[in-house]
């Protein structure tokens, strides 16, 4: 398959192996409601693709200029602030974020505090972005709907020790029909098979990325 997606809006093509395409239709298609917190490189095409109905944290078009705004992100970002007292002075109630790699725009810190923070669950990845939503009353729907307990890409275990196989299974199968589809996330859920030693469909994955 392509690696480029063609979109309504606007003209051309953009490559959906780089930009959080899947995560933009996946905001226009869920009611997540409140402040957004947004990795700096996607705050671009975040904007372009959801204002106004949604608006972004920062985007290279400001933030480099904006100092009140850059230093506060860039030190959450790597960890030098306190990421949960600045999520709740901003209201943040969803955290869209690229998929964690070692030589990543991202630094490790704010995907451990996400991950282990009992306020935030993923519920969305597709190999190139990921979003956090906020564990709040207002939420619960979407939670419930949403929310990987199984699978978990951006941290150390991609899968939860003890996880059911069935239960796995299912969120790696939800996470393949993310639209589009992308090399990593084809790659990821490869891994994520020969984890659960169902070789079949991990050599298939494989040959998808």
């Amino acid at each position: 398959a392509s690696a480029y997606h063609k979109y309504h809006r606007g003209q051309g093509w953009v490559f959906r192996d780089l930009l959080p395409v899947g995560a933009s239709n996946f905001l226009e298609r869920v009611p997540i409601k409140g402040h957004m917190f947004n990795a700096y490189a996607f705050g671009g095409y975040l904007c372009w693709r959801l204002y106004p109905e949604r608006e972004v944290f920062i985007q290279g078009v400001m933030g480099a200029f904006d100092e009140r705004l850059f230093d506060p992100y860039m030190q959450v970002a790597r960890g030098s602030r306190d990421a949960e007292s600045s999520f709740k002075r901003w209201n943040i109630n969803y955290v869209v974020l690229p998929q964690p790699h070692p030589r990543g725009m991202m630094p490790g810190y704010l995907y451990r505090y996400l991950n282990r923070s009992p306020d935030w669950a993923l519920v969305y990845w597709d190999g190139v972005s990921v979003i956090y939503l906020q564990k709040s009353p207002s939420n619960a729907e979407l939670l419930r709907r949403y929310t990987y307990h199984y699978i978990n890409p951006t941290g150390v275990r991609w899968i939860v020790q003890g996880a059911p196989k069935e239960a796995a299974a299912k969120e790696i199968n939800r996470a393949l029909k993310a639209d589009p589809p992308t090399t990593a996330l084809y790659s990821i859920a490869g891994d994520l098979w020969y984890k659960l030693n169902q070789w079949d469909k991990a050599l298939a994955d494989y040959r998808k990325a």
